[in-house]
């Protein structure tokens, strides 16, 4: 139940932080995304060492290493592959509903602005099965991955939405754009799910989730925080608030 209700509201407020910056976009907000998102890469990649791949090697079969890589390589294929498919048939749609802006010119390209939204679909998808894969662990592991990623996916959703105002697009699509972002994260934790009831989650669902996590952490999150200002120090921030969290959790 509470994996339920624990991906439900991460959904939501992914969604609604979207439709807030589409809204009323303002410089201070954009400001604090990338402390925010760096104190939540911080406690992304402490988990996928502390938690996840510990786990993983615990049940460890002949599929353990080829699941873990096979993680890696597939958010890097939804990347560079599906990502721009997905969004390339709505490139008609996306230059129609663009618009200048009050200078008379978008700060980048429609498609621009379509491929970098697609790619945080795709990126949320994986937030849901990361997700999953922590409250498989225990409650105390899925609460950590969850607030880990409800730093993430809740800007990633007002980041989707900033990216599509940035593009000339109307807000209606921004706030669109946002709650795609929150629905994908819903789409991950279920197929999670469905793949977890039909076969070993220690030995096929883990394994694979700890590549996505360690993909996603080392090769999405990490090199962002870290050229942000104050970044490294969120990054601290976040990893210290794991082993607090494990240290309670042990006494």
């Amino acid at each position: 139940m509470e994996i339920v209700v624990f991906v439900l509201l991460i959904v939501a407020l992914t969604a609604l932080g979207g439709i807030l910056i589409a809204q009323q976009p303002t410089r201070k907000t954009a400001k604090m995304l990338p402390l925010v998102i760096s104190v939540g890469t911080g406690l992304l990649v402490s988990l996928s060492f502390v938690e996840f791949l510990p786990h993983a090697f615990e049940h460890q079969t002949e599929f353990t290493v080829p699941l873990i890589l096979a993680g890696i390589f597939m958010v890097i294929i939804g990347d560079k592959y599906i990502a721009p498919r997905l969004m390339r048939r709505h490139s008609s749609h996306c230059s129609h509903h663009s618009h200048a802006n009050t200078e008379g010119h978008s700060l980048i390209s429609a498609q621009a602005a379509c491929s970098s939204v697609g790619c945080l679909i795709v990126c949320a998808f994986f937030d849901g099965v990361q997700i999953y894969s922590g409250f498989q662990l225990g409650e105390h592991t899925g609460l950590l991955v969850g607030t880990g990623l409800l730093f993430h996916t809740v800007p990633e959703g007002a980041l989707a939405a900033g990216m599509a105002l940035a593009g000339g697009m109307s807000k209606g699509f921004a706030r669109w754009s946002s709650i795609f972002v929150g629905g994908a994260i819903l789409l991950g934790a279920v197929s999670a799910a469905l793949f977890g009831h039909y076969m070993s989650f220690e030995t096929y669902v883990l394994p694979f989730a700890s590549g996505v996590l360690i993909y996603v952490a080392l090769g999405h999150l990490l090199p962002v925080s870290i050229q942000t200002r104050y970044g490294l120090l969120g990054i601290v921030i976040g990893s210290l608030s794991l082993l607090v969290f494990q240290h309670s959790h042990v006494h």
